[in-house]
């Protein structure tokens, strides 16, 4: 796996994570 895929695959994990919080925060609204 290169330093790159790494990278996005980061990304992805961050992104999932701000969406569920996105989320969470349109429930508690």
């Amino acid at each position: 796996m290169t330093l790159d895929d790494e990278i996005k695959e980061k990304i992805l994990q961050l992104s999932d994570s701000l969406l569920i919080i996105d989320s969470w925060n349109s429930i508690a609204d």
